[in-house]
């Protein structure tokens, strides 16, 4: 998972955390009123256990389930550890939530123990779904994997959504991008110095990719 954030949005950071697979990322910011969490979030594809080999993010994950709490379903496992943490940081019902994710899962399957489960715990609604009565197809395969959930206040904020034209996306991604554009009113005028992020136990050992993928990163961010 990857978040870039960029210009005076830095300075409105309240603290930066990652789950302890990599399976998203989390920026706390200041909002008025409380906080905004932003999570970016991968959930494995459920063909992924077909496919061979041990290193795929179904097998990492759930090697590290089966030993560390006896569980075997990765995909079920992160929307029980989201839900988890999106309650933890929000003991205080001030803090309202984005999740930005390809979630591997169209809602129109309801699949057991999925995004509905999800949306209904947490309270979230689906930002295309809510404003367009569509959900999107981000792979021009008529699912709809990709997704913007938002509690209700952030809803009230968004003053546009849609897809990014595929032309401008990252030329390795096999899907295309989603946005939402929220009024600045959203976040509040505290600044606080960037904070460290933390390791991740999941690792890519290709050293490579990992430098092909930095550059891709660093020259997208300065095109843009």
């Amino acid at each position: 998972c990857l978040t870039t954030i960029t210009n005076t949005m830095t300075t409105k950071i309240k603290n930066v955390t990652s789950d302890y697979m990599g399976r998203w990322t989390k920026i706390n910011f200041f909002a008025t009123g409380g906080t905004v969490a932003i999570y970016t979030i991968y959930r494995p594809n459920p063909s992924s256990l077909r496919q061979a080999g041990g290193e795929t993010v179904w097998m990492q994950q759930q090697r590290i389930l089966e030993k560390e709490k006896d569980k075997e379903n990765p995909r079920k496992q992160l929307i029980l550890d989201l839900i988890g943490d999106i309650k933890a940081n929000n003991k205080n019902n001030t803090t309202e939530v984005i999740l930005l994710g390809d979630f591997n899962e169209d809602p129109r399957d309801n699949e057991d123990d999925g995004l509905h489960m999800l949306m209904g715990t947490c309270n979230l609604i689906n930002v295309f779904e809510e404003r367009f009565q569509t959900l999107p197809s981000t792979r021009n395969n008529e699912r709809a994997i990709d997704h913007i959930l938002v509690t209700p206040g952030i809803l009230r904020s968004v003053r546009t959504a849609g897809l990014i034209p595929k032309d401008i996306g990252f030329s390795n991604s096999d899907h295309q991008g989603i946005f939402i554009d929220l009024k600045p009113s959203v976040l509040d005028t505290k600044n606080i110095p960037l904070q460290p992020s933390s390791m991740r136990k999941l690792k890519h050992h290709n050293a490579p990719k990992v430098e092909w993928y930095i550059l891709q990163v660093l020259e997208r961010s300065h095109a843009h």
